[in-house]
């Protein structure tokens, strides 16, 4: 009798430790790719004041936030393009070039993860200021898309972007 509830007690850890990994492991994937996300938000920011060579820190950001090939797709201004990290790097750099300041925030994030892929979505919130004393912007982008986990890191190989009508 002692036999048979120490093998029920010895079994009922096994399943609850099991549950434990698998929960941790899940929730732990499931914040990375929150981060990385929060990562993506802020590598489109530009600070009033920045540095000059500031922008090159935001190109090494590139290559630990993305994938190898990247497809971005935006609804306003209609852009759908398959993309190198390479390329992404130069973009990036355009952007930040193009405004005084540029502040992004990511909201609402929500994400589903499948193994090594996860798909997310969120609400960006973008303002900032043009270039050439051109008008303050401020809008609403509803973002999803997909990641990939290689050699133990989240990155980012779709992200769409479509504007919320106000």
């Amino acid at each position: 009798m002692v036999k048979k509830w120490i093998f029920v007690i010895v079994a009922a850890l096994t399943v609850a430790a099991a549950a434990g990994v698998w929960y941790f492991i899940i929730i732990r994937d499931r914040r990375e790719v929150q981060a990385l996300v929060n990562n993506v938000a802020a590598l489109a920011c530009k600070k009033k004041d920045n540095l000059p060579h500031s922008g090159i820190f935001k190109h090494t950001k590139v290559d630990e936030l993305f994938d190898e090939k990247v497809r971005i797709k935006l609804f306003k201004p209609a852009v759908d393009m398959d993309l190198t990290r390479e390329d992404l790097k130069g973009r990036v750099a355009v952007l930040l070039r193009m405004v005084d300041y540029l502040q992004t925030e990511a909201g609402n994030v929500n994400v589903e993860v499948s193994g090594d892929q996860a798909t997310f979505s969120f609400d960006a919130h973008v303002s900032g200021k043009g270039k050439s004393g051109r008008d303050d912007f401020s809008d609403v982008y509803q973002c999803s898309g997909s990641a990939v986990k290689r050699d133990g890191k989240w990155r980012i190989s779709l992200l769409t972007a479509e504007p919320v009508i106000k």
